[in-house]
């Protein structure tokens, strides 16, 4: 089944070209520009991942970030922002987001990894656990420039 994902960008202008890739990539995809519109969605349906600008959520992201995982607690927070703000993204990780990439995003790599937490959410014994040795290692990956969250 091709994975529900819920893009959360307030800034329309780069979220209709994420969007329209992953869907032609065979994602069912939701749209989000504003805190309302994510939990209007996060409530009428159940989303497998949750792909997020954070930088352009507002002051209060990590509240938000906070509120969207009460909602929808069993579903995977990938997050996007940009180079200058990667304390932003440590803060997600604590607040257990799956994954943080850096923007530009490279698209494939994020329809990989939505991929992967789409998967893992249907069936947490899909792991591979050679994968999860390396991500537990290093909580930064210097080839794909993102970090990883240890449990």
């Amino acid at each position: 089944m091709a994975p529900r994902v819920l893009i959360i960008e307030p800034e329309v202008s780069g979220g209709g070209n994420l969007a329209s890739w992953l869907k032609r990539h065979g994602c069912h995809i939701q749209e989000a520009y504003d805190r309302i519109d994510a939990e209007r969605v996060l409530r009428e349906q159940d989303m497998d991942v949750l792909v997020a600008v954070l930088d352009d959520c507002g002051p209060d992201s990590l509240g938000f970030l906070r509120k969207l995982r009460e909602i929808s607690h069993d579903a995977a927070f990938i997050l996007l922002t940009r180079p200058q703000n990667i304390r932003l993204s440590m803060e997600g990780m604590k607040l257990g987001a799956l994954d943080a990439m850096p923007l530009p995003v490279d698209m494939d790599l994020l329809l990989t990894r939505i991929v992967n937490a789409s998967s893992h959410r249907k069936d947490p014994s899909a792991s591979d656990p050679a994968a999860l040795a390396t991500s537990a290692a290093a909580p930064f990956d210097p080839l794909t420039g993102s970090w990883r969250r240890l449990d």
